[in-house]
C-alpha cells in the first residue's frame, strides 16, 4: 500500500458566541484542516489539525511512502494519524492494535472550554451538564481565578461531574504551582491537572 495523494480540505467552524468571547486571550483559530490520504489500494486514511494546512513539504514527506513506514511516527503527529487510520483499515484492525494492548473498551467523552470568568464558567457548565456531559477539560490561565471557577462549577453540577484543568505550563514553576494545586485538591469535582 502506497500513499498516492493527500487531499486537503479546509473548513471554518465558527465558535458559538460564548466561546468566542473567551478566546480573545488565546488567539484561537476557527480554521480546521482535514486530510484524506489516498492510496494505490483504494484505502483512504483521514486525519486533521486545527488551523491552516501544513506546508507542502510536510505533506510531501508522506506521498509515495507506505503508511507502515510511519509506525511510531516519522513526521508530523497530526499527519501520522492518517497513516494509523490507513494501517488499521488495511489490516481490518482498530488503530490501538498497532500501538499495544487495549486499555479499555470505551472512550470517555467530555465537554471542553477555554478559561473563562467565574460567571461564564458556571453558565457554560450548566449548558454542558444539561446536555448530559459529566466531564470537562478546561484551559486554566492566570488571568482568570481557577479556584473561583471551580467553586462556581461545583455549584451547578452534581457529584458525578469531574474537571481536568490544562494549564499548559501557565503556573511557571513548582513554587507557584503548589499553592494553587493544593487548593484544587479540596474540590471533589477536580479529577486532575495537566502541565501545571
Amino acid at each position: 500500500m502506497i500513499i498516492t495523494d493527500i487531499e486537503v480540505i479546509q473548513l471554518r467552524v465558527p465558535y458559538e458566541d460564548r466561546i468566542r468571547k473567551a478566546f480573545y486571550h488565546f488567539g484561537m483559530t476557527e480554521e480546521l484542516t482535514l486530510y484524506k490520504f489516498h492510496t494505490d489500494t483504494q484505502h483512504v486514511g483521514v486525519c486533521e489539525n486545527v488551523g491552516l494546512p501544513f506546508p507542502e513539504d510536510q505533506l510531501a514527506h508522506y506521498v509515495g511512502t507506505d503508511p507502515f513506514d510511519h509506525l511510531m511516527g516519522t513526521g508530523v503527529f497530526n499527519l501520522d494519524m492518517g497513516c494509523y487510520d490507513l494501517m488499521g483499515k488495511f489490516l481490518d484492525k482498530p488503530a490501538w492494535n498497532l500501538m499495544g494492548q487495549q486499555v479499555r473498551p470505551w472512550v470517555s467523552m467530555g465537554w471542553w472550554m477555554p478559561s473563562m470568568s467565574v460567571e461564564d464558567s458556571a453558565t457554560e457548565l450548566q449548558v454542558a451538564y444539561e446536555r448530559g456531559y459529566r466531564g470537562l477539560k478546561c484551559k486554566a490561565r492566570a488571568f482568570y481565578d481557577v479556584i473561583g471557577q471551580t467553586e462556581a462549577i461545583q455549584d451547578v453540577v452534581a457529584d458525578d461531574f469531574r474537571i481536568e484543568y490544562d494549564f499548559n505550563g501557565a503556573l511557571i514553576s513548582v513554587e507557584k504551582a503548589l499553592p494553587i494545586l493544593r487548593q484544587l485538591e479540596r474540590f471533589l469535582v477536580v479529577k486532575g491537572v495537566e502541565e501545571p
